[in-house]
């Protein structure tokens, strides 16, 4: 069981090592970025998420937790 835990651990740093982090200095222009289609991309906002919109014809999975917002591609079928 220790095993499992410590590659558990393993895996979820070496990921986050090889996270890139764009951070957009001038709030009033628009900046393209390159997001991942098969592993979770995390976005950190200046302020707090309210409210969150969403389409399901997007094949998007959403998920918003204070400033916080992690999205996912759904797999194509």
């Amino acid at each position: 069981m220790n095993k499992i835990k410590l590659a558990t651990l393993l895996l979820a740093l070496s990921s986050s090592m090889f996270a890139k982090n764009i951070v957009i200095d001038n709030l009033n222009e628009t900046k393209h970025i390159n997001i991942s289609r098969t592993d979770i991309n995390r976005f950190v906002f200046p302020s707090l998420i309210k409210t969150q919109v969403s389409s399901k014809e997007k094949d998007l999975l959403v998920t918003t937790s204070g400033n916080e917002m992690f999205v996912k591609f759904s797999p194509y079928q």
